[in-house]
C-alpha cells in the first residue's frame, strides 16, 4: 500500500481467518487474494501478496451485527471504539447529505461557499 490506511465495511463473508483476538475485542485477521484475482495480477504484470493482515471490528449496527475492516493494526493506537464512532459519523454524513440531494426543491444550495 502506498502510505494509505482503510477503514471499510466487511461483508460477513468477507472476514478472513481469525489470527490473534487483540485487548479491544477486535482481532487480526488474514486474507488470501483469490485464484480469479491472481490470475487476472498476473495477466496484467502485477504482483499480489501471498496474503494480506487487517483488523477486523465487530459492532452493532442497529439491530444487527456489523463488521469493519481496517489497516490500522495497533488497537492502543486506534481503538475499536473510536473507529466504530468514525465510521458512524462520516456514513451518517453521507446520508444526511444523500438525503437533502433528493429533496424536491432544486433551489437549495447544498455546496458550502465558506
Amino acid at each position: 500500500m502506498a502510505g494509505a490506511d482503510l477503514l471499510v465495511r466487511l461483508q460477513s463473508n468477507h472476514l478472513g481467518t481469525a489470527q490473534e483476538e487483540l485487548p479491544d475485542g477486535s482481532y487480526l485477521s488474514m486474507a488470501r487474494p483469490g485464484k480469479e484475482v491472481r490470475l487476472r495480477a498476473a495477466r496484467e504484470g502485477r504482483t499480489l501478496p501471498r496474503h494480506v493482515i487487517y483488523r477486523v471490528i465487530t459492532f452493532a449496527k442497529d439491530d444487527k451485527i456489523a463488521y469493519l475492516g481496517t489497516t490500522l493494526l495497533d488497537p492502543d493506537q486506534y481503538p475499536a471504539a473510536e473507529l466504530v464512532a468514525l465510521y458512524r459519523e462520516r456514513w451518517g454524513a453521507t446520508r444526511s447529505r444523500t438525503r437533502l440531494s433528493e429533496l424536491p426543491d432544486w433551489r437549495i444550495d447544498l455546496m458550502s461557499t465558506a
